[in-house]
């Protein structure tokens, strides 16, 4: 099935268009919100077990001058050492990206027959950008991304590469990757 918008008028992907764009996306369900958050709900996680245990033991005050403290030392050593701050700057990227690119996915109509997203597995810090891992439902293709190009690019800040080949060990209808974004282009 080819994703996108219509070409022209004898298009002929103009049925499946049609189709795509009278469905909505499908919203996420629970355990799906939970993984597609796991990273920001694993830091509220460690933050708020942090801040109990030093409330516990030390009170509200201590609470407040270790957070300064944390701060102040984290604030410091962004500053001063590049290293950090490049690590730093990839991490926050890696968090970024994936919903950058699932409303980009939304807005190609890169979904499948049910309303549902492809299921983005990871991001990780590359030398070049961050690299994306896809896990592509039934129905959806890696031409379906190819297809959704130009919507990607403006909303992920990532573009599938001219061919998409499948990882190692995977089938090509499972799984895709999309293309790194050099940090320079931000």
């Amino acid at each position: 099935m080819p994703a996108g918008r219509p070409h022209g008028p004898n298009d002929p992907s103009l049925m499946s268009s049609l189709e795509a764009a009278l469905r909505p996306v499908r919203r996420p369900g629970p355990l799906e919100l939970a993984w597609n958050w796991r990273t920001e709900l694993g830091i509220l996680g460690l933050l708020a077990a942090a801040a109990g245990f030093i409330v516990s033991a030390a009170g509200p005050l201590a609470l407040a001058a270790t957070a300064g403290a944390g701060l102040a030392a984290g604030g410091a050593a962004l500053l001063c050492w590049p290293s950090a701050r490049r690590r730093v700057t990839a991490r926050a990227w890696c968090l970024i990206t994936p919903h950058r690119i699932r409303a980009g996915c939304a807005s190609a109509w890169v979904q499948d027959r049910d309303g549902r997203l492809p299921f983005i597995l990871s991001a990780t810090p590359a030398v070049y950008g961050e690299r994306v891992r896809i896990w592509l439902l039934t129905g959806l293709t890696a031409a379906d991304l190819d297809a959704a190009r130009g919507v990607l690019a403006v909303a992920g800040e990532a573009v599938p590469p001219p061919t998409l080949s499948p990882e190692e060990g995977w089938p090509e209808r499972d799984r895709s990757s999309l293309a790194p974004v050099p940090y320079e282009w931000r």
